[in-house]
């Protein structure tokens, strides 16, 4: 297989699958502006943290339960979109001490599937960098697909 085609295909794959998972993030955390709302508890908050390559991130991890039509459910949810963290740690930490064991706090509930219910109705604003990350591969990949098949633009 040419090189050209396997990356535009990898490309446009990769990047056509960053903009739908975007897009359905961005509309389910449109919608969580409407989701019932119901009470839960905190059962445990931490910060976690991982080394990315360029340095380590720290990351809240915040489990909570709530009860929704009769059933229990756990989740670690804070907002649609995405997972928060921070090349600070204290800036993790200030969020993770938001939501203590024993906290009382109101959950939206995703009624189509609770088990992605937030505490915060909303899209995490990273969803706009991989919007325009999953579009930037995108629109390569198809520039190296119309290079392969001989399509000229531009001149």
């Amino acid at each position: 297989m040419n090189n050209e085609l396997l990356i535009g295909l990898s490309f446009t794959a990769i990047g056509g699958f960053l903009v739908v998972q975007s897009i359905m993030s961005l509309l389910r955390g449109i919608d969580s502006e409407d989701w019932p709302k119901v009470q839960g508890e905190i059962l445990d908050s931490r910060v976690d943290d991982s080394y990315n390559g360029e340095g380590t991130a720290y990351v809240p991890v915040v489990h909570y339960r709530f009860l929704y039509d009769g059933v229990s459910y756990v989740s670690k949810n804070i907002k649609v979109g995405s997972t928060f963290s921070s090349s600070l740690r204290s800036v993790a930490k200030e969020t993770s001490e938001k939501f203590h064991a024993g906290r009382i706090v109101t959950v939206f509930v995703c009624s189509k599937n609770p088990s992605k219910s937030v505490l915060f109705p909303g899209f995490s604003k990273t969803l706009y960098f991989t919007s325009a990350l999953g579009t930037v591969f995108f629109a390569v990949g198809v520039r190296y697909l119309l290079s392969h098949f001989g399509i000229e633009f531009g001149n």
